[in-house]
């Protein structure tokens, strides 16, 4: 019974160890996204940055669904920004 429970805790922490991996690799792609755009305002990239860290928190906290709301709205931003519809 025991062996079991640390099983079940074994794999919890590893899973995890892998959705933080996957959620800071996802808030680095947009920084870069964010930063990489010269022609922002920089008023207007400080609150993208604020929306990647909540895309990030949500995603640690295993609600997919808004992070990734939140990533496909600063893409779109980004994307008519640049002029793209």
């Amino acid at each position: 019974m025991r062996l079991a429970i640390l099983a079940a805790a074994a794999l919890g922490l590893a899973t995890q160890s892998a959705q933080a991996a996957q959620c800071g690799v996802v808030l680095d792609e947009l920084a870069k996204a964010i930063s990489g755009h010269l022609t922002m305002a920089p008023d207007m990239k400080a609150s993208m940055l604020r929306m990647a860290v909540h895309s990030y928190d949500s995603c640690m906290v295993g609600d997919a669904k808004s992070s990734d709301a939140t990533r496909d709205t600063i893409m779109r931003q980004i994307k008519e920004s640049l002029g793209g519809r």
